[in-house]
């Protein structure tokens, strides 16, 4: 089981995730590809620099980030804060999100999210 990263690890790890488009891509010629999958998931683990990181907590570490950041898209686009009688609009603190956003926006249902969307982050 994988345990709790800090925000420093997981934005590497997110970084490291970027640079593999067959992991994330569908129009990727890779992205069906078992091999080109499982070499891109070596790849992270090596550079991760992890000694108890395996291929398996890497899959399980992409599908905690996908669905934070599809999470994180539905409160941007759905929620409102009441703040002294007006509204604010919902702002994302999570550390890595920004950067998941300029490669995962691209991929992501597109139906779920229009693309004058803006982001608000809090770093």
């Amino acid at each position: 089981m994988i345990k709790k990263w800090d925000a420093a690890t997981t934005t590497k790890f997110v970084q490291e995730y970027a640079k593999h488009t067959c992991l994330w891509d569908v129009n990727n010629e890779n992205y069906k590809s078992r091999v080109a999958r499982d070499a891109a998931v070596e790849d992270i683990v090596r550079n991760m620099g992890l000694s108890d990181l395996h291929p398996n907590d890497v899959k399980c570490k992409i599908r905690i980030i996908r669905n934070t950041y599809i999470n994180e898209m539905k409160k941007i686009r759905e929620k409102k804060k009441l703040v002294g009688g007006k509204h604010v609009n919902y702002v994302c603190n999570i550390p890595w999100f920004k950067t998941a956003d300029q490669f995962l926006r691209k991929v992501v249902r597109k139906k779920q999210f229009p693309a004058n969307l803006v982001l608000l982050t809090n770093f």
